[in-house]
């Protein structure tokens, strides 16, 4: 990492509370602080919130992100529901994306700041 990525990383750490301490104390003591310091600071995109990407977010979420943005142009289906284990079956019909933020914004830590969206919108130039 170049000097000048390391003094932006350095400048968006944030201090770990004593509950936030309380709750990452397995991955501090895994990791150390200042790995969990670079964690709290990181932007996600999670493109793709099907079986796989569900597992993805919610090891993204648990373990103490800042922001998570979950993109997802497609609606849950039947075989959707039962490969992700996040999505309720009164889910079908409803955008994955948006299904996801729901669920997760009730289990996720106070300070991750959660998005969903549907489509990408383009801009022409």
């Amino acid at each position: 990492m170049s000097n000048s990525s390391m003094k932006m990383v350095e400048k968006n750490l944030t201090n770990i509370t004593e509950d936030e301490a309380a709750l990452y104390d397995r991955q501090i003591r895994l990791w150390g602080l200042d790995a969990q310091k670079r964690l709290r600071a990181s932007r996600v995109l999670v493109a793709g919130v099907c079986g796989m990407g569900a597992e993805v977010t919610k090891n993204l979420v648990l373990s103490g992100i800042k922001s998570l943005m979950l993109l997802d142009h497609r609606n849950l289906t039947e075989i959707d529901v039962c490969a992700n284990f996040l999505a309720p079956h009164d889910a079908v019909g409803q955008n994955e994306a948006l299904t996801m933020c729901e669920i997760l914004v009730r289990a996720i830590p106070k300070h991750t700041y959660l998005v969903g969206l549907a489509t990408v919108s383009t801009k022409k130039s």
